[in-house]
């Protein structure tokens, strides 16, 4: 059975190692003065769906990626090679079996002189391996 509990940390790290090799990327917020550009992310929700069993056979798991650069042009092709890596991915990744993840919305702003894009994903996971 699968769980919130086991399966909402694991995203993070799945997210981690397909993101990372593009971007920096940090959980949450990035180290004390780092360069740009980077990108942090985190989770926002989750919700299991339960069978009449009680048994949680799908957990899908909402996340926001924060792509932060110095220039435009960086920030976006950023977060296009994400999107990119990220939509209709499926498999076992950092042990954690997903279904599919969807980017559901996108973005931008502009703050504290930095160009943010924004993407919102659903992670659906059915399975921890390991």
């Amino acid at each position: 059975m699968i769980t919130t509990r086991t399966a909402a940390p694991r995203v993070g790290k799945a997210i981690y190692e397909i993101c990372n090799p593009i971007v920096r990327s940090f959980p949450i917020v990035a180290e004390q003065g780092a360069n740009y550009p980077f990108m942090v992310y985190r989770r926002t929700s989750h919700n299991s769906q339960n069978t009449k069993d009680r048994y949680n056979y799908l957990v899908t798991i909402s996340m926001e990626l924060v792509i932060v650069s110095d220039r435009y042009e960086d920030s976006v092709n950023l977060s296009q090679q994400v999107w990119e890596a990220l939509d209709k991915k499926g498999g076992v990744i950092a042990g954690v079996e997903i279904q599919e993840i969807r980017v559901t919305s996108t973005s931008e702003d502009y703050i504290n002189d930095a160009y943010v894009q924004r993407l919102q994903i659903e992670v659906d996971v059915t399975d921890i391996v390991n």
